[in-house]
């Protein structure tokens, strides 16, 4: 059996994983990534990054060469009901370079982030490396074992870091309290081409019976029909003939286009669920899941709370971010940083920039320069014994040693300006 060690290991190569392995790696952590994917191709799943994700990439210096990929950005959404539109959604208040949301193949986003963490010292990612179980010694998590392509593999680490999604093994194995809320709704999503003069905003339509949203993806429509819960199969058994003519008489679609869906393969199933996660007391483990983030610490016994730090989705959210940072319960004892260290200095800013509308200086509020260097600060401080390496309170990236995406020199600023 393969053996390393390393300072953390994440389990789950997704958007919550890679992101936080790469900030770690930009704090100065070395830290093991492990996907049990060959590669990050997965369609329909999160292909939106929402304004605070895009505010995430500026201060980091990469929002830019970020938006350099394909992308269509979605800025306004109207919801139709019959026949009568009404606006919802308008994100251009949140300013000229973020107030949108970039519909992107999530497998896009993923490659751009791992190249930047590969470009960080101390970073490593495992394909095809899928974990297994949970090393425990003394009552304390001090690794994982896993099976990769070259057979079994065990990793200790001083913090394990697991985000391999909503049927976790490892969250079941660590004794984690899953709290299932219930969701009335599930989804299935599938594309429809798009042609020369239709409608370039997204929509919503809510007509004779049926909820389908459309988001423009450029070239093709992505939709989403909404039908009750565990009712995927009811609409299944009504036949795919059944299913194009719901969708082409609540969105207009003409009956030609509809036959691109020629096949139930198509169509997949998006199950809805709502459900948080208990904070439990667990040595050096961390549980992130899609949208939300729950920190297990050191021995404190059972600490409950309310789980969920993300916003969209697979996605950072700020405010949540913030109070999981404030609120976090780390291991080995260590007293959680205080948001404030890094972003004191920011709450007041910055002002709005002549090319942002008014008010978007308070939108920035914290600044996305301080989340980001407090969510590295926050994960490293689980680390016994870390030092992390981020910067001052002004928001200054750690020196990256020259590599791209790690801070190219001493003054790079974490806002991207």
């Amino acid at each position: 059996m393969e053996q390393m060690m390393t300072r953390c290991v994440i389990s789950g190569g997704g958007p919550a994983g890679l992101m936080a392995g790469f900030l770690l790696a930009r704090a100065g952590v070395e830290v093991v990534v492990l996907e049990k994917h060959r590669d990050f191709l997965r369609d329909f799943r999160g292909d939106t990054i929402h304004p605070s994700t895009l505010r995430i990439m500026e201060a980091l210096g990469l929002l830019d060469e970020l938006l350099a990929l394909p992308h269509y950005p979605f800025r306004h959404m109207e919801f139709s009901f019959g026949d009568r539109p009404v606006p919802v959604v308008d994100f251009t208040p949140l300013g000229e370079r973020t107030g949108f949301v970039a519909m992107m193949p999530q497998w896009d986003f993923l490659d751009f982030v791992a190249q930047q963490a590969a470009a960080c010292p101390g970073f490593t990612l495992r394909m095809e490396t899928e974990s297994e179980t949970l090393i425990e010694e003394g009552g304390r998590v001090t690794g994982l074992r896993a099976g990769g392509p070259s057979g079994p593999v065990e990793i200790r680490a001083d913090l394990v870091l697991v985000a391999d999604g909503r049927h976790s093994g490892l969250r079941d194995a660590a004794g984690l309290d899953l709290r299932d809320l219930g969701a009335p709704i599930d989804v299935l999503w599938f594309r429809v081409s798009r042609k020369g003069g239709e409608n370039p905003e997204s929509l919503g339509r809510l007509k004779d019976g049926s909820i389908i949203i459309q988001l423009n993806r450029g070239d093709y429509w992505q939709m989403a029909f909404v039908v009750p819960k565990d009712g995927a199969e009811a609409v299944r058994a009504n036949g795919l003939a059944a299913f194009r003519r719901r969708v082409g008489a609540a969105t207009g679609i003409e009956a030609a286009r509809l036959e691109e869906i020629d096949d139930w393969t198509k169509v997949k199933l998006l199950s809805v669920q709502v459900n948080r996660l208990a904070l439990v007391a667990r040595g050096a483990l961390v549980h992130r899941r899609r949208g939300a983030c729950d920190v297990a610490g050191g021995g404190r016994g059972h600490q409950p709370g309310r789980a969920g730090c993300g916003g969209g989705g697979e996605y950072p959210g700020r405010a949540a971010a913030q109070r999981d940072a404030e609120r976090g319960r780390f291991a080995a004892g260590a007293a959680p940083p205080r948001m404030a260290d890094a972003g004191d200095a920011a709450r007041s800013g910055p002002a709005a920039g002549p090319r942002d509308p008014p008010g978007a200086g308070r939108a920035r509020r914290p600044a996305a320069a301080a989340l980001a260097a407090s969510g590295a600060r926050a994960l490293s401080a689980a680390l016994p014994g870390s030092v992390h390496r981020a910067g001052p309170a002004s928001g200054t990236a750690p020196r990256g040693r020259g590599q791209p995406g790690c801070g190219a020199g001493p003054d790079r600023p974490m806002n991207g300006r």
